[in-house]
């Protein structure tokens, strides 16, 4: 049976290592799961990770969103729940990361979630909505959302890659004492970059992950480089 938009299938332990062996997985996916054992859940039309439910068995149900979690503790209705967007600006740090990754902030596994997501995204923006949360949760609420407020979203997405590498050569500042604004300068082609492709809709989602990866790695490696040369 084709995979359906939308529909969840429990992913077998090949496909993703990360999360244990078959025994482990048909326990999660009848139910059976410990207390802090992540789901093993793929939403088909949001993951590199496509699978089909061939033998159209029962489906494990999804853990909530945080925004369900939300409107289920208030006792909203659906139609007053808030967007995914809408909950990210209330989030903790912690379930900010977990939003992003699938994987709670410091929990086991979460470096390889951050790469098998941020690698394998299917477009550029992609990338960075799993590409370091924690880092991202401050940058989302400190400078973007304040941005966003007096700025188009292009000059807010701009100023956030700026300030984001602008304090990545503070640190070089305070390590070795001097900097030539590197980073500022490679972050904000960075964030040029990333707008052409959203304004292009750069879309990887029929590449291979290993070709998506290859993307991302060229495209930060290349902003770089690009900005060495301009600094001469």
């Amino acid at each position: 049976m084709p995979a359906n938009k939308g529909q969840v299938f429990p992913m077998k332990a090949a496909q993703f290592p990360l999360y244990g062996s078959p025994d482990v997985i048909e326990r999660r996916a009848s139910g059976a799961r410990t207390r802090g054992e992540e789901d093993l859940l793929i939403e088909v039309h949001t993951s590199p990770y496509m699978t089909t439910n061939p033998a159209n068995e029962p489906l494990p149900s999804a853990p909530p969103h945080p925004a369900t979690r939300a409107r289920r503790a208030t006792g909203k209705s659906a139609e007053e729940a808030p967007t995914p967007e809408q909950s990210l600006r209330t989030m903790s740090l912690r379930d900010y990361v977990e939003a992003r990754n699938g994987v709670p902030l410091g929990g086991r596994g979460a470096l390889g979630a951050m790469l098998e997501r941020s690698l394998g995204a299917t477009s550029l923006a992609g990338f960075w909505r799993h590409w370091n949360p924690a880092w991202g949760y401050y940058l989302w609420t400190r400078v973007y959302r304040p941005a966003r407020r007096v700025l188009p979203r292009a000059l807010a997405v701009l100023l956030t890659f700026v300030v984001s590498g602008a304090l990545h050569d503070l640190a070089v500042l305070l390590v070795r004492g001097r900097t030539n604004g590197l980073f500022a300068l490679s972050f904000g082609l960075m964030g040029v970059a990333l707008l052409v492709a959203s304004a292009l809709k750069l879309d990887l989602g029929r590449w291979p992950w290993v070709a998506r990866a290859l993307v991302h790695v060229s495209y930060v490696g290349g902003c770089v480089a690009l900005a060495r040369a301009l600094l001469g």
